[in-house]
């Protein structure tokens, strides 16, 4: 008899008091199940203590989940939704491993064979290598226990997508959710790289010179700078802005690949004869190889990234030196947070103290200083000359403002930019008010 399987993050089991629905999570998540006629639901992020059990007999699903102790942070915790009719036919309960890892046996062909389904929710990039190694030990252990004659059906979030996807064809999708600071649409970012080659420059100022037809007098300031930002925005001839991503396992991926494959055929070769010594002796010898050599990959990539940052430091590359980035210390700088949560707080702690001081200002000194003429020619409009004088002087190499747009586009645009500039502080003057923009502030943390 057919049987629908699935896997689903249903981000939180655990009831809200301040949630407008007056259905309980289980309830609601039971009637979804129900609807696509599913039998088995591999559940992740269910955030519940310890073990437990829960029927909806409404819907006609049993719930079980696995999570950590009650007074630990409840940020994973997996589990099973099976239809309630079924729980009888279960080889037993389903088995909880710890708080990523929960398992479930399955009889099918009238009860001569049996399936293992393993509900899994691997931890993410941003957690301790502790964490993670962990969890794949833990699953390899899981993996090992299933009977020889069980089908395996591993279920869950192994959190890898995006970058790595190439690399693993047919193991890691390229489909995921495409995150995106709060407060609005991240801006474009240009690539100026491109503009070191005379034939992209004098495309990007050729392109530029459609600034003739964008007409800024007359509107208001904030419609005339999204105009003019929105032009070099659509310059295509720089295109996106991209990063390569590398870490020791990519840098390594040839020399791996090939070890995990004599990892796979000592395994194989292990399950083929189970009661031999020798190939059982090969297998943890091939395993501890494997250790090994990733050990002394990671520890020759952190010491090259060592290196590679300190020369630049050396040579007073300061823009290629905090491209590297060192753990977060506490307060009194005794731990490392790793925790997602606790490094923004960590960093709200840090800006509160430090730009939240008691003013020391002497209003008394402060009267005893010598008074100035006012200097009326400062109120004058930038002229043209001033404004380019003033864009050659900008300096390469610099993370832009909240606009994205760097000092070299500026510098590269042309007359026909330097004028839409002066367009802009004309209107600017005239409104006494500045484009939003230009007073939000970006605090980059270095560390």
């Amino acid at each position: 008899m057919p049987m629908n399987i699935s896997t689903w993050n249903v981000r939180m089991l655990r009831n809200r008091n301040e949630s407008e629905r007056p259905q309980r999570c289980t309830a609601l998540i039971a009637s979804e199940l129900a609807r696509y006629n599913n039998d088995i639901a591999a559940l992740r992020e269910t955030r519940l203590a310890v073990d437990g059990e829960l029927c909806e007999r409404g819907a006609g699903y049993t719930f079980f989940w696995s999570g950590c102790g009650p007074e630990e942070r409840q940020e994973a915790g997996v589990g099973f939704a099976v239809k309630t009719s079924m729980v009888g036919k279960l080889a037993g309960p389903p088995k909880s491993v710890n708080d990523r890892l929960m398992t479930m046996r399955l009889p099918f062909s009238h009860g001569l064979k049996f399936a293992t389904i393993v509900s899994a929710y691997a931890p993410t990039m941003t957690n301790p290598d502790e964490t993670k190694d962990k969890f794949y030990e833990d699953l390899n252990t899981v993996i090992t226990a299933v009977p020889h004659a069980d089908k395996l059906i591993i279920l869950g979030d192994f959190n890898a997508v995006g970058c790595y996807s190439v690399s693993w064809e047919g193991v890691i999708g390229k489909h995921g959710p495409k995150r995106r600071p709060q407060g609005g649409k991240t801006p474009k970012r240009l690539n100026v790289n491109k503009l070191k080659s005379n034939n992209i420059k004098q495309s990007f100022s050729d392109t530029l010179e459609r600034l003739e037809s964008t007409l800024l007098e007359g509107e208001d300031v904030e419609t005339a700078w999204a105009a003019l930002r929105e032009t070099v925005y659509n310059t295509e001839c720089l295109g996106p802005s991209t990063r390569k991503h590398k870490d020791w396992f990519d840098e390594n991926y040839t020399e791996i690949k090939q070890l995990l494959e004599k990892k796979q055929s000592a395994y194989r070769a292990h399950l083929d004869n189970p009661k031999s010594t020798a190939k059982k002796d090969a297998l943890r010898n091939i395993q501890s190889t494997i250790e090994v050599k990733l050990c002394q990959m990671q520890v020759s990539r952190l010491s090259d990234k060592a290196d590679e940052i300190q020369g630049f430091a050396d040579k007073h590359k300061m823009k290629n030196f905090y491209d590297g980035s060192s753990p977060l210390l506490s307060a009194d700088g005794s731990t490392v947070i790793t925790d997602k949560d606790k490094i923004l707080e960590r960093w709200a702690e840090h800006f509160d103290s430090l730009l939240n001081r008691p003013s020391t200002i002497n209003d008394e000194a402060i009267d005893k200083l010598p008074q100035v003429p006012v200097e009326e020619t400062m109120d004058a409009v930038p002229t043209l000359e001033e404004i380019q004088k003033a864009v050659r002087l900008l300096s390469s190499d610099k993370a832009p403002g909240s606009d994205s747009i760097p000092a070299e586009v500026y510098k590269e645009g042309g007359a026909a930019l330097i004028e839409k500039l002066h367009q802009l502080f004309q209107l600017i003057w005239q409104h006494e008010r500045v484009p939003q923009e230009f007073k939000d502030v970006s605090i980059i943390h270095l560390y």
